[in-house]
């Protein structure tokens, strides 16, 4: 079965605070968006649309001609963006992968599970939550099955205890989708068209809604706020630290290692503490870089050794570099 993706970021994000469309925070050095596209890309999506409304031009400036857009004049919800979307894909006979801009970042195997629709006409990623937590709960019914997703605002005392929760990913069979986009209202409070009422509209009409669980490990939520870009910034370093070792690079202190998601390596060599690589740049083998070095856009060769304290940019670094140096070239 072939499949698609829609990916919402239209959305303003005012807890954030800030000017640019949410979608387009940076988490070690890469767009939160384009996490998403690569995932995608990754199990071989062959065509994503992105709906963009708020910071329209910006978003359509980072992510490139890789996808197609669809515009949202008026932030309606979610509801309102997936129609909008679904107006560019009336006859595909595939299934339908919704994501938030600035929702959960999974791995292949997560990607790929929730793409196996099986005998189901929707389904939808869920994981374990507290009794805090924000997310929206999901509803069964006595025998099982899903019937509903209440948003936690919405849930009574009993309702918050539900430990299954809607992690805001989702995938269509497309044909029963295009059927029922039409449905949705706006009779809520917000005065918006939320794509969660399709699992409602999909069981009332007997269509089969399943869930996905998902283990902590196999995703990086969202963000929402800029404490939850800070959390999110931690376990993406982390993750990327992890992997270097993998190659034979050893870091010297794990937890205070800054390096882009955007920076590439051969294997080899030592990396100190507060050492900071970020945008382009490319290291060689076996190389070694003392303690609270900054590298931006920068190729170093195998087997060069850069002394501490130096800042080097827009450089091909080809011999060991003396400490408390500055370097600025173009290369």
């Amino acid at each position: 079965m072939d499949n698609l993706a829609v990916i919402l970021a239209g959305g303003k994000g005012t807890r954030m605070k800030r000017n640019n469309n949410k979608v387009l925070e940076l988490i070690c050095g890469k767009p939160l968006i384009k996490y998403l596209i690569d995932g995608l890309k990754e199990i071989n999506i062959k065509q994503i649309f992105v709906v963009v409304g708020f910071d329209a031009e910006n978003v359509k400036k980072v992510v490139g001609e890789e996808v197609k857009f669809v515009y949202q004049k008026e932030q309606l919800g979610t509801g309102d963006a997936l129609r909008l979307a679904c107006e560019e894909f009336k006859n595909f006979t595939g299934n339908v992968l919704l994501l938030n801009g600035d929702g959960p970042i999974l791995n292949k195997d997560a990607l790929l599970s929730l793409c196996d629709l099986g005998k189901s006409d929707f389904k939808v990623l869920t994981g374990s939550v507290d009794k805090a937590s924000s997310f929206g709960r999901i509803k069964r019914n006595k025998k099982g099955q899903v019937v509903k997703i209440i948003e936690a605002r919405d849930c009574t005392e009993k309702e918050l205890e539900i430990q299954e929760a809607n992690y805001g990913v989702y995938c269509f069979k497309n044909t029963v989708l295009q059927r029922f986009i039409a449905n949705l209202s706006r009779n809520n409070a917000q005065n918006e068209y939320y794509v969660t009422d399709l699992v409602e509209i999909f069981s009332k009409n007997h269509y089969i809604v399943t869930t996905q669980n998902i283990e902590s490990e196999d995703c990086f939520m969202g963000v929402n706020t800029l404490r939850e870009v800070d959390k999110l910034e931690r376990k993406m370093q982390f993750k990327i630290n992890q992997k270097l070792t993998n190659l034979g690079i050893r870091l010297i202190d794990i937890n205070n290692t800054y390096i882009d998601a955007t920076v590439s390596f051969e294997g080899g060599g030592i990396i100190y503490p507060n050492v900071h690589l970020v945008g382009n740049t490319k290291i060689g083998s076996n190389c070694v870089i003392e303690p609270n070095c900054y590298l931006k856009d920068v190729i170093v060769v195998d087997g060069v050794n850069i002394g501490a304290n130096s800042v080097i940019i827009n450089t091909q670094i080809e011999n060991n570099v003396n400490p408390m140096s500055y370097i600025n070239k173009v290369y």
